[in-house]
């Protein structure tokens, strides 16, 4: 397989799409109970699965925000764990999730060139040889991805240790 022919599909989900018509759920509901949610993203992200930070957000706010409020009457919209990703995916930046992001896609562009082309093998004979082509592509991810997990650990050298001494709120849901 020749890597250079592979051709990988381009999807209109990966342009963000922000407009003053946005009819996001987050967006067009901005208070400051919201920001928690923020918050959260911005802990969590890269350290744990986005998914999982968006199901947490999304209790955060049925618990924390929307309940109470119901229950003095007051009307809120719901907020779920899919708007919450369309909005901290597509409406704001994040770059701890973007170099994580980053990193593991690497990682895996990395997995596939060792899997689909960096040893060759002569049928005929049995020889093995390293497709220098691709080790050359796959040693420059692995320079990239360096540099990002440098990047990565200096930016947020202590987090982890931050974390635990803070005991952010909304770790207690």
């Amino acid at each position: 397989m020749d890597i250079d022919e592979t051709i990988i599909p381009f999807s209109d989900d990966l342009i963000p799409e922000h407009s003053k018509i946005c009819k996001c759920t987050i967006c067009t509901n901005k208070t400051a109970q919201l920001d928690e949610l923020q918050h959260i993203d911005q802990t969590l992200a890269g350290n744990i699965d986005d998914d999982a930070i968006f199901q947490i957000q999304s209790k955060y706010y049925n618990e924390k925000v929307k309940k109470p409020l119901e229950q003095h009457g007051i009307k809120v919209p719901d907020i779920t764990a899919k708007d919450c990703k369309k909005h901290f995916t597509r409406h704001t930046i994040n770059p701890k999730r973007m170099i994580a992001n980053d990193i593991k896609v690497i990682d895996s562009v990395q997995k596939f060139l060792v899997q689909n082309g960096l040893i060759k093998k002569n049928m005929i004979t049995n020889q093995v040889n390293v497709n220098i082509p691709v080790l050359k592509q796959w040693s420059g991810l692995s320079r990239n991805k360096l540099d990002l997990l440098r990047y990565y650990k200096t930016e947020y050298p202590n987090e982890n240790k931050n974390k635990r001494q803070q005991g952010k709120s909304f770790n207690q849901i």
